[in-house]
């Protein structure tokens, strides 16, 4: 079989970030990988958009974009909370990494020039199912053995990790296969092959015993079943309801107990002082570094001193793990009620851009990736992620897949 050269680059690009978390505790330097591919994206945006060769609503995103930006700098400079400038520098790269992805491979993949993405996407897919089909058979195998790769007892049985050290990391690089392999199925030689190991992923995310994996696979169960399988019928509210139903069951026991059985738990009270932190330093926010973030608990913020952090579980400066499981109390207390309704504006015109995808099957692989990052927002740094600069740069990709696809099919 000859190999396409330009895509096939691509997609071990790209699979090396997917793999990042785990290829960097052996190759040291690749732990800056997503940080590097967002640099080289925000200088292509740049000289793009100094080209004029940009679409308007782009160029309206990226000035909401910097005006976040701005906001985190007037905070810096206004009330010095942070003066640590590595801590800032860390903390702009991670905030904005994901979006300046998504924009840069959303340009890149409208050019003419990149009208091969489904072989991108064939070549991403092999290299998904090299991971998925041993993990699928080690997970079995962890049901009944202990082989090293679990990380708790959950519900009397091991959730399992395979080999990306931490359960979240596992279900995350399943979201990421799941959006590459839903693509895929526009490819009909791989038709029977992708719907196998969609199934595979599916029960590998929920392997981990996650309830947020479990609400993610019925999340693409549904989906599936609506968008590919049924998308001719009408969404009626019944459905919806039925959903929220479910996930809200699923998810009750957590609820309670991060948010109403204990109000010291870290989840609240990063909650509760996000909100605090925007109120105190209205309406701009306290400045980057200084609430929420990596950044924040690397050179523990002098808000956390302030507001006693280390009285709560998980919250010290010698054992802060829970410091980073936070997206919007984050976004609350660096940029503000103004950053705050700003980042709201800008996630809510990438959902209506993917929406606006006229091919059903890369619209519901883009929709489940971000809905999973929305959902995740809740709880989790989810946009800070490293995980979450592939998954942008895969629902970018997709925007432009079905038209790129069908033109390679016409010239074929």
């Amino acid at each position: 079989m000859k190999i396409a050269i330009k895509p096939f680059f691509f997609s071990c690009i790209l699979f090396v970030l997917m793999m990042q978390i785990v290829l960097q505790e052996k190759i040291e330097f690749l732990q800056y990988l997503d940080e590097f591919v967002a640099v080289l994206s925000l200088l292509y945006i740049i000289i793009k958009i100094l080209g004029g060769r940009v679409e308007k609503r782009v160029c309206i995103d990226f000035i909401i974009i910097l005006a976040i930006f701005s906001l985190g700098l007037v905070g810096s400079i206004l009330f010095k909370i942070q003066s640590n400038k590595m801590a800032i520098i860390t903390d702009i790269g991670n905030l904005f990494k994901a979006f300046v992805s998504f924009y840069a491979f959303y340009i890149l993949f409208k050019n003419k020039k990149y009208q091969y993405n489904e072989k991108l996407i064939d070549y991403l897919s092999f290299f998904c199912k090299l991971v998925i089909l041993p993990g699928f058979l080690l997970s079995i195998v962890n049901l009944f053995y202990n082989i090293g790769m679990y990380t708790d007892y959950t519900y009397g049985i091991r959730s399992f990790h395979y080999i990306f050290l931490r359960v979240g990391n596992l279900y995350s690089f399943c979201v990421m296969c799941l959006i590459v392999l839903s693509l895929n199925l526009n490819n009909n030689t791989h038709k029977t092959s992708n719907l196998i190991f969609i199934i595979l992923t599916i029960f590998l995310m929920i392997s981990t015993l996650r309830t947020r994996a479990i609400l993610f696979a019925l999340l693409y169960v549904m989906g599936y079943f609506y968008f590919v399988k049924g998308k001719r019928i009408k969404i009626k509210l019944r459905y919806i309801i039925l959903f929220f139903a479910i996930a809200l069951y699923i998810a009750l026991p957590k609820i309670n107990h991060y948010y109403v059985e204990n109000t010291r738990t870290a989840r609240y009270v990063l909650v509760e002082y996000g909100i605090v932190t925007a109120k105190e330093y209205f309406p701009i926010g306290a400045g980057y570094g200084t609430y929420g973030t990596f950044a924040a608990k690397e050179y523990y913020s002098q808000l956390y001193y302030k507001y006693y952090f280390n009285q709560y579980h998980g919250l010290s400066k010698n054992y802060g793990a829970f410091l980073t499981d936070d997206y919007w109390p984050a976004i609350l207390g660096e940029f503000g009620f103004t950053g705050f309704i700003l980042m709201m504006i800008l996630l809510i015109r990438i959902l209506i851009l993917i929406i606006k995808n006229k091919d059903i099957k890369s619209k519901f692989g883009s929709l489940f990736g971000y809905m999973v990052l929305l959902m995740s927002s809740l709880v989790t740094g989810s946009f800070f992620s490293t995980s979450s600069v592939i998954i942008m740069i895969l629902i970018a990709i997709a925007y432009h897949y079905n038209d790129n696809y069908n033109k390679m099919e016409m010239m074929l």
